[in-house]
């Protein structure tokens, strides 16, 4: 992205806008505008720490999705016991935030 950005500007400067027409001035100043717009959405949509916090959410889920059917299929003599404390961790797991506000 960078590379365009660096061509777009370098052609900008080597040929003045006022030679190109309106549409290739906008489309210019677009490729030159858009990836520091972008860069900066990025940022601040968190977008890579919003993705490994759903990743090890679903890790997390999938680990308690095979207790609980273990639990179903092979049911221990004291039921309301052995899942009050998977229970738990499924409530800490599906109410922690994704994204760690630092």
């Amino acid at each position: 992205m960078a590379a365009v950005t660096a061509t777009a500007m370098y052609a900008a400067l080597n040929k003045k806008l006022d030679d190109l027409g309106v549409f290739q001035q906008i489309v210019v100043t677009a490729i030159a505008v858009l990836p520091a717009v972008a860069s900066g959405l990025q940022r601040e949509w968190q977008v890579t720490a919003r993705e490994q916090g759903h990743l090890g959410l679903a890790q997390d889920c999938r680990l308690l999705l095979k207790q609980l059917e273990f639990y179903l299929a092979f049911p221990p003599p004291n039921f309301r016991e052995t899942i009050a404390p998977w229970h738990q961790r499924y409530a800490e797991v599906v109410s922690r935030p994704t994204v760690r506000v630092t």
